[in-house]
């Protein structure tokens, strides 16, 4: 804009400091904005026999009955070359057979994987935890220590003598970016809902 030469604009610090905020915080609105619109495409995934239900990103592809898993949700793929695309599995033992406390289901289930993994992971933090509805449950997570290098956060629970298991997956770059999507889908999973 070209003002006549009568006119005098007097810009202060004052005046810079003002817009250079006032610019600063539209872009955190702005983002705040992206991230509630991102947290609020959520679709809900509801199983009858089990009377589960979970929160997803609409994003992501639902696998129902997929590789032994009641249900699997997979993050779409950004880079070809990404050797674990983020996931969510959740997975069920119909029938523990004996009378089982949820700390032995949790040893049983760390041994488990500590075996298919060849005993080459780390475990970076276990400790109970509570469900919605107030269901008691066990979390631990793991990071493999061979390369393509996985990082993983198991939820277990117990249910009518069944074994429940939360798994989210990811590779370790991208594990903890995910890690918000993953605790929002756990935090959304709901047991014994009736539809």
């Amino acid at each position: 804009m070209i003002l006549p030469k009568n006119i005098k604009v007097n810009i202060t610090p004052k005046m810079i400091w003002t817009s250079v905020i006032a610019g600063l915080i539209v872009l955190l609105v702005g983002g705040f904005v992206a991230l509630c619109i991102d947290i609020a495409t959520y679709t809900t995934f509801y199983d009858k026999y089990y009377k589960i239900e979970m929160k997803y990103p609409v994003k992501w592809k639902k696998l129902e009955d997929f590789q032994g898993a009641i249900v699997a949700f997979v993050a779409p793929v950004k880079d070809a070359l990404e050797p674990t695309p983020p996931n969510v599995n959740v997975t069920v033992t119909d029938n523990l057979g004996e009378e089982m406390s949820l700390e032995q289901f949790a040893r049983f289930a760390m041994v488990q994987t500590e075996t298919i993994l060849s005993t080459s992971i780390e475990v970076l933090e276990k400790k109970p935890v509570t469900l919605s509805g107030g269901q008691p449950a066990y979390s631990y997570t793991i990071k493999s220590k061979v390369i393509p290098t996985v990082q993983m956060k198991f939820v277990l629970y117990l249910k009518d003598n069944k074994g429940f298991i939360i798994t989210c997956m990811a590779d370790e770059s991208v594990f903890k970016k995910n890690l918000g999507i993953f605790n929002e889908m756990i935090k959304s999973y709901k047991i014994d809902v009736k539809k």
